[in-house]
């Protein structure tokens, strides 16, 4: 019972000691577990605050180039209002004081009307008759006659002031350096509804092109011209100069009598005998646009645009006829200085050949007397391994052995009965001249030994003698050999 009691005892304790331990065990799974989680929840935090850093410097980055933005666009404006005031200056200057600026809508006017009421009619347009008081308050009469410049608007995006005046050369219809169509007319009228210009075919044609209506909006500006002392015109096709001749300053004289202003690059359009020609203005002094009104003008007339066009055709066409002729040369000497180099090298080549050639001349004749010599050494060595020949009259027992080589040629000669039957073969093979020359005899003689290039055939009885191998001879006695005996070489 006492040891009974005390093994209860024990094993309260363990059980004791196990739960101990279970429950420290699941104590620190959750601790764990706890750690784990928190530590997931501070990433999160960490992740969720960085992500909310990011997302306010990006705000803070777009509101920065918002202001920036909305700060070079006020800059923007404020250079354009400075760029207007400051042309608005040069202009009111230029004009002596006067600054006129309007938009207004195109329409076309009859050029048989203005032909009837004015004797400058080609390029003088129609203006609202409001304009008339308001250029009276700015004095404009001052200046002379009224005379206006006339441009389509800027393109989309594009100020008026920062566009050129027109200057130097250009195509027609008449263009600023920004490709802004540009002349200059004079005023017929101030009968025009208000808001509405009309512009005579001479200034649609600088504005919109040949043959083209007024479309859109014109920005009309009034503006002082000095007046012209020189202009080069430019027919645009051929035939102007034979159809003119001589006549060719009264011909400029009526036409230039019905425009009030040139500006470089407009056309005008010239009639003479029944035919209308269309001159360019290339070239005006003192400044790209005048006034042609109570001066005298020198006037030049130029070869024709079709004309230039064909001379410079003509001296692209040199110039490409010149350019091939000199890459011909070019390839010309290129295929000589080929040539040359082929030829050099074709001689080098043969000389390599000729002196490659020789060396292996000089190779083949330094191993035929190499196997020459050979061969007069194996034809001493196999003489003096024949046996003596027995003299006819000797004791000693011999026969006469023939032989009938392939080339029909004969052999003969004593062997003693002792011999053996390689002697046979050797007497042929130090006697024997093949058909291909010593080179076969050499070749036949150095495979003789071991190897059976021929062999001997009596032929009544037919008896086959073959190359006794080291070891295996046999007397000549042992064969019985007859006197005389007769052996055709057989080439094997």
């Amino acid at each position: 019972c006492f040891t009974s009691s005390r093994a209860l005892s024990t094993l309260g304790v363990l059980y004791t000691t196990y739960r101990s331990m279970i429950s420290g065990l699941e104590l620190k799974a959750r601790t764990q577990k706890l750690e784990s989680e928190q530590a997931q929840r501070i990433e999160k935090l960490r992740q969720t605050k960085e992500k909310e850093a990011i997302l306010a410097a990006r705000q803070r980055e777009r509101e920065a180039q918002r202001q920036a933005e909305a700060q070079r666009r006020k800059q923007q404006e404020l250079e354009a209002l400075e760029r207007a005031e400051k042309e608005r200056e040069e202009w009111t200057e230029k004009n002596r004081g006067v600054f006129f600026n309007a938009v207004l809508q195109a329409v076309d006017a009859d050029d048989e009307l203005a032909a009837a009421k004015a004797h400058r009619y080609c390029d003088k347009i129609v203006l609202p008759s409001t304009f008339s008081s308001q250029l009276m308050d700015l004095d404009a009469y001052k200046n002379g006659a009224l005379l206006f410049e006339l441009r389509l608007p800027a393109p989309h995006g594009m100020r008026s002031s920062e566009v050129p005046s027109t200057s130097g050369r250009s195509s027609s219809p008449s263009s600023s350096g920004s490709g802004m169509r540009t002349t200059h007319a004079g005023v017929l009228e101030f009968s025009a509804p208000e808001g509405v210009i009309a512009l005579p075919s001479k200034v649609r044609e600088c504005l919109w092109g040949p043959g083209q209506s007024a479309a859109g909006t014109v920005e009309v500006r009034y503006k002082r011209l000095e007046k012209g002392t020189f202009v080069e015109f430019q027919p645009l096709s051929r035939g102007f100069h034979d159809a003119v001749g001589g006549d060719v300053k009264q011909v400029l004289e009526q036409t230039l009598m019905k425009h009030c202003t040139l500006t470089v690059g407009d056309t005008l359009s010239v009639e003479h005998a029944g035919s209308q020609y269309v001159l360019r203005v290339n070239r005006l002094e003192p400044e790209p646009a005048v006034s042609i009104i109570d001066t005298d003008v020198e006037a030049e007339v130029v070869a024709s645009v079709e004309t230039e066009d064909l001379i410079r055709e003509w001296e692209a066409q040199q110039e490409a006829l010149k350019e091939q002729q000199r890459r011909n040369a070019e390839r010309l000497a290129e295929l000589r200085a080929a040539r040359e180099r082929e030829a050099q090298e074709a001689l080098e080549l043969v000389k390599a050949a000729e002196a490659e050639e020789a060396r292996k001349e000089q190779e083949a004749e330094q191993m035929r007397l190499a196997k020459l010599a050979t061969l007069e050494k194996l034809r001493a060595h196999r003489e003096a391994r024949l046996p003596p020949e027995p003299p006819v009259d000797s004791d000693q027992p011999a026969v006469t052995v023939a032989f009938r080589l392939p080339e029909g040629a004969r052999l003969s000669r004593r062997f003693p009965l002792s011999s053996g039957a390689s002697s046979l073969f050797q007497f042929v093979d130090a006697k024997w001249a093949p058909a291909g020359g010593w080179e076969a005899e050499l070749d036949l003689a150095q495979g003789a030994e071991g190897a059976q290039p021929y062999q001997l055939i009596a032929q009544f009885p037919r008896r086959v003698i073959s190359r006794p191998s080291p070891g295996s001879d046999v007397t000549l006695q042992q064969l019985a050999l007859s006197n005389n005996e007769l052996f055709n070489v057989e080439i094997l």
